[in-house]
């Protein structure tokens, strides 16, 4: 009897040191240089101990840091007084946003210079629909292999009865070795399918244990006019049911609700050595609509996200948690007054990808971000401000009688498209009256605004979208300059000049926003944007012109002292700005102009706060903190470093 219960024991103890407590954390962007790391372990915790990798520490459970620098950190978090858990090679900061690795993983078949056909919206021949995974091509028979470390959910062959899919199919569960941040959890399984395989491997059955490079099967062809030969490779975050098969009766665990499980494999495929960092957007704002138009020479690694921000509501379109995509019909390409319009892709690195967005009944916009696949946000992004006023004089190109000729070339039309999309825009180039001899002395086409009553403004903001041509575009020398005028256009004073071949090449789209300050605004103010070139067949399109008002001085009617429920220190500051308050949930940040420059929300109230300013300007800046009690204000002063 005492053996008996003495192998009892051998037999149960293993099965309790697999029981033991496992420390796990994972992270999502925030803005700029700011990270939010969440603790993912598998018990409640009671003390944390983080670690970013830049020298900083945090005891709280789910802290905010922000990075000083982009790089690659390593992170260590311990919990209570379980072993430290580091991530050497996994969380790398970007100014604008992050990138996480959540597995080691290969690539299935082939590379990224074989991806055919791009996650999200595409258009192939003259169907448009939205596509789950990417194409990966190659020819019949090339091997297709586990991409990471996991267990053979599905197999099917082509001939199977009960194969769901066309052609052979191999679906596999992997278990990431940091937990993704999926639709509000932390989830750690994912699949990946490969669709349109010629066979499976021999031994390649359900419940078979895969390591990355594990032969599965071979490339099929699936007839399809476009590309016959590649592999259809998917990745589903949390269970393998699609949102369609989760309302007609699969588990949908762990979500409460159907969620679409698919996301861009991009996430978790290696990318970086061919990322051109491409992505691009242009504006344009009529009567009716806001029509956004994103470019990029490769689509299915940058582009995810985009956000129309207004006063009253924001607009949003995420392929990957398909926020903004009918859940219903996921082809759908209208949906809540937002269409999508892809163009054809062909992958020959000309940026000859675009995607528009057409966003009916919203004429007038705060703010525009488009972000790619890690959240990094597009630098031309435009963040006008709380403090700005409602703009003044929109696309004055496109208002009949607000925009004028300069010299007897300037005309509005759609002379030039890019990408087969038709564009309407202001053609600027050198006069013609009088011989091309001196573009200084010589008339130049020019675009300007009437006499307009700036008198209660102290700043201007003018954005613009302007392109050049390959074929009768600048070339060296050739200039265009914003100008102000503050009495009627008798007289302009330079605000930026933006010259060829420094500041713009041929043959792509370009949206910039300049700040107007230091002068002095009339009754009779004008903006112009005038052409400096050296040929009649020197041309600029400029498209999407926005003026907006913004007065600073209104800051000065916030009585900053009153409030007492947070204080900001050291004040002034050579960079780093801590504040102290009682359940902080969000901070803006906005400089003297009334330019947001950060924006913060805490899911976690919080009673501390680190801010960076190492990367500002010298100046105010005005701090809006929502609490639980309300709004308040603080002022900070930034000063050099010297000082």
């Amino acid at each position: 009897m005492k053996k008996i219960i003495f192998l009892l024991y051998v037999i149960t103890f293993p099965v309790f040191m697999f029981s033991q407590n496992n420390v796990n954390f994972t992270a999502k962007d925030d803005s700029n240089l700011t990270v939010h790391y969440f603790d993912a372990s598998n018990f409640e915790g009671t003390t944390w101990l983080w670690k970013f990798g830049d020298g900083a520490t945090s005891t709280l459970r789910n802290p905010i840091h922000v990075y000083a620098s982009p790089g690659t950190y390593t992170v260590c978090l311990t919990v209570d007084s379980e072993p430290e858990e580091c991530k050497p090679n996994v969380f790398k900061v970007t100014s604008s946003g992050l990138q996480i690795k959540y597995d080691d993983t290969i690539w299935p078949t082939g590379s990224i210079a074989d991806v055919f056909s791009p996650f999200g919206s595409r258009l192939l021949s003259s169907s448009q629909d939205f596509h789950r995974g990417i194409d990966i091509k190659g020819n019949q028979g090339d091997p297709i292999y586990a991409s990471a470390d996991g267990v053979i959910h599905q197999a099917y062959s082509f001939g199977d009865p009960n194969n769901p899919y066309g052609g052979g199919v191999v679906v596999i569960e992997h278990t990431m070795d940091t937990p993704m941040y999926f639709h509000g959890l932390f989830i750690s399984t994912y699949y990946t399918t490969n669709l349109h395989m010629n066979s499976i491997e021999s031994g390649i059955v359900s419940g078979v244990v895969v390591a990355p490079g594990t032969l599965i099967g071979t490339v099929g062809d699936t007839g399809a006019v476009y590309l016959n030969y590649h592999n259809h490779f998917e990745v589903r975050i949390g269970l393998q049911c699609s949102i369609e098969a989760q309302q007609t009766g699969c588990s949908s665990s762990p979500f409460s609700v159907p969620q679409d499980p698919y996301v861009n494999p991009y996430l978790f495929l290696d990318y970086d050595l061919e990322n051109t960092n491409s992505l691009s957007y242009s504006a344009n704002t009529n009567f009716t609509s806001t029509t956004v138009v994103v470019s990029s020479n490769r689509p299915e690694v940058d582009f995810n996200e985009i956000n129309l921000i207004t006063d009253n509501f924001t607009k949003t379109v995420n392929f990957n948690n398909r926020e903004g995509n009918d859940p219903n019909d996921r082809d759908n390409l209208t949906f809540n007054d937002v269409t999508r319009i892809p163009s054809s892709y062909t992958r020959d690195g000309n940026e000859d990808y675009e995607l528009t967005f057409v966003f009916t009944g919203v004429t007038n916009y705060n703010a525009i971000e488009v972000k790619d696949i890690s959240g990094n946000t597009v630098d031309n992004t435009d963040y006008y401000g709380e403090f700005c006023s409602a703009i003044i004089y929109d696309d004055f190109d496109f208002s009949d009688g607000n925009w004028n000729d300069g010299g007897n070339n300037c005309f509005r039309g759609t002379s030039y498209s890019l990408g087969g999309f038709g564009k309407k825009s202001m053609r600027l180039k050198h006069g013609n009256e009088v011989a091309n001899t001196d573009p200084d002395v010589d008339p130049q086409s020019s675009l300007f605004t009437n006499a307009l009553d700036l008198s209660l403004y102290t700043d201007l903001r003018v954005s613009l979208s302007f392109i050049t041509p390959n074929t009768d575009g600048y070339d060296a020398g050739d200039d265009f300059i914003l100008e102000v005028s503050t009495d009627g256009g008798a007289s302009y004073t330079a605000v930026k000049i933006w010259e060829f071949g420094i500041d713009f090449d041929s043959d792509r789209w370009y949206h910039e926003s300049v700040n107007v300050s230091g002068i002095t605004f009339t009754t009779t103010t004008v903006v112009r944007i005038r052409s400096h070139a050296d040929n009649d067949l020197n041309r600029v399109y400029i498209d999407n012109v926005t003026v907006r008002g913004c007065d600073s001085s209104l800051l000065s009617n916030i009585d900053f002292d009153i409030e007492d429920a947070a204080k900001v220190f050291p004040n002034p500051t050579n960079g780093a700005l801590h504040i102290y308050g009682k359940n902080m949930r969000s901070i803006e940040v906005y400089n003297f102009l009334g330019q947001k420059i950060l924006s913060k929300k805490y899911e976690e109230i919080t009673n501390s706060i680190d801010l960076d300013l190492n990367k500002q300007k010298s100046g105010v800046y005005f701090l809006r903190i929502e609490t639980d009690k309300g709004v308040i204000f603080k002022k900070g002063i930034k000063e050099n470093a010297h000082h």
